[in-house]
């Protein structure tokens, strides 16, 4: 399946869910244009930056979760995120606590780190 027809299928998958509750898709297309059959994301899971997220099969990515791969992110086959959890591939909790108020308008915070992220 073509990325914009992935993204139109969850978009209207998690519409839809608005008005059932949350629901488990099969499937997901990687970057590189593998296809993971046994892969379940739940209609309202966030995924940021899916371009930059590599997922092994039969991972599971539960409710209300929300990943970040603006840095790139990779969750081998096998992994299992439950409900409401977090994945980040930044480190903005640490620049705010150095920083303080002065993070929300600097250009390149202190001690704000960017790393690729891998659960396996």
């Amino acid at each position: 399946m073509p990325k914009y027809q992935q993204t139109v299928v969850r978009w209207l998958s998690r519409l839809w869910s608005m008005f059932t509750g949350p629901r488990m898709l099969y499937g997901w297309q990687n970057h590189a244009g593998a296809y993971c059959f046994h892969t379940r994301i739940s209609t309202h899971a966030s995924v940021e930056s899916p371009a930059r997220i590599t997922l092994g099969d039969h991972v599971f990515i539960g409710h209300f979760n929300r990943l970040d791969g603006s840095c790139g992110l990779l969750i081998d086959e096998g992994v299992q995120l439950t409900n409401f959890v977090t994945v980040l591939t930044h480190s903005s909790h640490r620049s705010v606590r150095v920083m303080g108020q002065q993070y929300s308008n600097h250009p390149d915070p202190l001690a704000y780190v960017r790393r690729a992220t891998s659960i396996g």
